[in-house]
């Protein structure tokens, strides 16, 4: 993780592949925690939102979004507004990098690390439902 001036800089190792995608139920879930991740302005390729995508994005992306919104929630500037971008650095490897603006580097490192511990909870918990089903 890179502090720099305008954004912070993670790169994100995915476990395994199957672990790469958001689902549908993993959406439902984030959103408890996370109400407005899909009225978050995104672009992609199926519309102007992340809920255009967000249950089949990647789980980096997801990370990026929840982050964004937890900054968003303690901000105290009068913008409060912060913009994103994920990309895989090494798909094979599943190594993405997120990269967010930010007001406050310590909320944001802050955000960032919920967001990556919620995430992993949600994947925790899907594997444990996939495994439960067989």
């Amino acid at each position: 993780m890179t502090v720099r001036p305008d954004r912070i800089v993670a790169d994100i190792r995915i476990a395994d592949e199957a672990c790469v995608l958001t689902s549908e139920d993993m959406i439902d879930k984030a959103l408890s925690r996370y109400p407005h991740l899909l009225d978050h302005a995104c672009v992609n390729d199926r519309g102007e939102t992340f809920g255009a995508v967000a249950s089949r994005t990647s789980v980096a992306h997801l990370v990026e979004h929840m982050t964004i919104e937890g900054q968003a929630r303690l901000s105290s500037g009068a913008k409060r507004l912060f913009v994103g971008k994920t990309s895989w650095t090494n798909r094979a490897k599943l190594l993405a990098r997120v990269e967010i603006s930010y007001e406050d580097d310590l909320v944001a490192l802050s955000s960032l690390r919920a967001a990556v511990l919620f995430a992993d909870y949600l994947l925790r918990e899907r594997e444990e439902e996939s495994s439960s089903r067989r």
